[in-house]
């Protein structure tokens, strides 16, 4: 005997509230997934306090729903994750729209426009028997539109989220806390939408967040000259389409700033986001995981491996409902594990930064003048060998520490004193070395210091040395500094 046994629509509502593993950034981006799939290339998030009563809204100017499109679109479960998806379907379980948004908030509202009929449906979890939800009339739905003050011009949708009680832990957010959950998210969506919104990849999309337009942030840092993009490779996976892998090494702390190396730092630091980086039709799907492979900070801080799958391999990967997670293939990891082994010795030569060029410019000088927009900023040149040599001795906390100390010294560079000085007819500025054994010993440091990286051309070497502007006038130190050098080695 078979007997129908339907769930209780308050205890499955309930629980799809636990579905995932959602963050506010997580929730938001399953719905931008939906307006993309409705071909949107404008999509405005709006996050509004609302004195302890957050409202939070997803606009798009995709193509819309009718009523009938709407409805399924609101039915839980209403799509099979085994069905066969347009290419750029940026779904997979008919849930997202519904997880997402109960992850967050009690009741959710969808308003939508197509071919100029506009219609809504609520969902609302306290007042959800029998699987009942409200469907909004054409006026209804104008009319509560003008309650939320939002409205439909064109054809698109808009997502309300109210009774945003998942937002904080204890059901209550304050103002501070909720600014700050804002930022993250938009930190967040940044990266994860990064390629469609530079366009990079795709046709480019304009997200904003409170009428501010999000830049993608590109974890590979592909336009930095010093970035290195090792050989892609296209993996045939039959009927199911390739998997394109490139791996990247990032420049060296030297070679960044700081606003550079906050970011490819994140929240966890620069060893938790090295690894794979899967991208699922240009949207990313997890990083920062070697997926067992390798442990992290063993191929050192600066190699991640950009993924590229199609929506056909959702379940070879078991993409997870929230996008927050995906599993290697076991008979991937052998040849990944292959190709990524010579990757150890290209990123350590990069972070130890050895290299046999001479050139006079880099040694030189100690500090680099920049002209942007019409201002001159003065820095110490991260090039310069003596900085460089420094900066290879140490670890990646070290380095970054460093790195932080020289931006604080030309943040504090006395530009206002240094320019009144020069206006006094009788002051002579000058800040060389005025006692011979202060000048000896720093002779010995910065000439041992860069020995080593230059021991095998010792004719240029010394060249190099008698040319920079340190030892203009302190030729005879260096010269009698470079044979005790010479002679001790």
């Amino acid at each position: 005997m078979r007997i129908s046994n339907p769930p209780t629509a308050e205890a499955l509502m309930e629980g799809a509230r636990s579905i995932g593993n959602y963050d506010l950034a997580a929730a938001l981006g399953d719905l931008i997934d939906n307006s993309i799939t409705a071909e949107a290339n404008t999509i405005s998030l709006t996050c509004i306090y609302n004195a302890k009563n957050p409202i939070i809204t997803i606009k798009d100017n995709g193509k819309g729903m009718t009523e009938n499109e709407l409805v399924v679109a609101m039915r839980p479960a209403s799509a099979n994750p085994l069905d066969k998806r347009p290419e750029k379907d940026l779904g997979r379980f008919g849930w997202g729209l519904k997880s997402a948004s109960f992850s967050q908030a009690r009741k959710l509202t969808v308003a939508t426009k197509k071919d100029g009929n506009i219609c809504s449906a609520i969902w609302d979890l306290d007042n959800i028997k029998n699987f009942e939800m409200e469907l909004l009339s054409n006026e209804d739905t104008i009319s509560y539109l003008e309650e939320i003050n939002a409205e439909l011009i064109n054809d698109g949708t808009i997502i309300v989220w109210q009774n945003c009680d998942r937002l904080s832990d204890n059901y209550e957010i304050d103002q501070l806390e909720f600014n700050q959950k804002v930022m993250d998210a938009s930190a967040k969506i940044s990266l994860t939408f990064h390629q469609l919104l530079d366009g990079s990849r795709s046709e480019k999309i304009a997200i904003y967040l409170n009428g501010t337009e999000l830049s993608g942030y590109d974890p590979f840092l592909k336009n930095h000259p010093a970035t290195q993009a090792i050989h892609s490779e296209a993996i045939d996976y039959g009927e199911f389409g390739n998997i394109n892998i490139t791996p990247y090494i990032l420049p060296h702390y030297s070679k960044l700033n700081t606003q550079t190396i906050n970011l490819i730092e994140g929240q966890e630091g620069l060893v938790r986001n090295q690894g794979f980086y899967v991208y699922r039709n240009d949207r990313l799907i997890i990083h920062g995981t070697w997926f067992g492979i390798f442990k992290h900070g063993e191929l050192s801080d600066l190699i991640r491996v950009k993924i590229d799958i199609p929506n056909t391999m959702d379940h070879i990967w078991q993409i997870s409902i929230d996008k927050k997670d995906a599993k290697l293939p076991q008979n991937l990891k052998l040849r990944l594990k292959k190709k990524l082994a010579s990757l150890h010795i290209k990123s350590k030569k990069v972070y130890k930064r050895r290299s046999n060029a001479i050139t006079l410019t880099s040694t030189s000088h100690a500090w680099s003048k920049t002209k942007k927009n019409g201002v001159i900023r003065f820095e110490i040149s991260r090039n310069n060998d003596l900085v460089e040599s420094l900066f290879d001795t140490l670890d990646n906390d070290q380095a970054r520490s460093l790195e932080f100390l020289l931006n604080f010294i030309e943040q504090m560079l006395p530009v206002s004193t240094i320019i009144s000085s020069e206006t006094e007819s009788e002051t002579i500025i000058s800040q060389e070395e005025m006692i011979p054994d202060q000048a000896i010993k720093m002779a010995k440091y910065i000439i041992e210091t860069i020995y080593e990286k230059y021991s095998d051309n010792q004719e240029d070497f010394e060249k190099m040395v008698l040319g920079m502007s340190y030892f203009k006038d302190k030729q005879k130190i260096a010269k009698d500094v470079l044979k005790e050098v010479h002679h001790d080695k």
